[in-house]
C-alpha cells in the first residue's frame, strides 16, 4: 500500500530533490539539448526546494511504499479559493 504524508525532514527534502533531478535527466534526454540538462545541479536545486518548502503557503506530500519515498507532489495553497493546487519549482 502506498502511504501519503507531508514532508517531515530535511533528509526527505534531499530525497525528493534527487528524484526530481534524476527524473528530469532520464525523461528529457533526446528532447532537450544536453547542455541544458547538464546545467541541473543537485545542490542548487536543493536550495530551491528548501525555499519552496519554507514558504507558509506550500507543502510537499510524499508517496511512500515500504518506507521508501517513490514520489511526491508540491502543493501551493490558495486561501482565496480555499484549495491547494499542484505546483512546481
Amino acid at each position: 500500500m502506498i502511504d501519503l504524508r507531508f514532508l517531515e525532514s530535511r533528509q526527505e527534502l534531499g530525497v525528493i530533490n534527487k528524484i526530481h533531478i534524476d527524473n528530469i535527466l532520464k525523461t528529457y534526454v533526446g528532447i532537450f539539448p544536453m547542455e541544458y540538462l547538464n546545467s541541473f545541479n543537485y545542490a542548487e536545486n536543493y536550495v530551491k526546494w528548501e525555499q519552496f518548502h519554507n514558504r507558509g503557503d506550500r507543502e510537499i506530500i510524499l508517496a511512500k511504499l515500504n518506507d521508501e519515498v517513490i514520489g511526491f507532489a508540491a502543493v501551493k495553497f490558495y486561501e482565496t479559493f480555499g484549495c491547494g493546487l499542484l505546483d512546481r519549482l
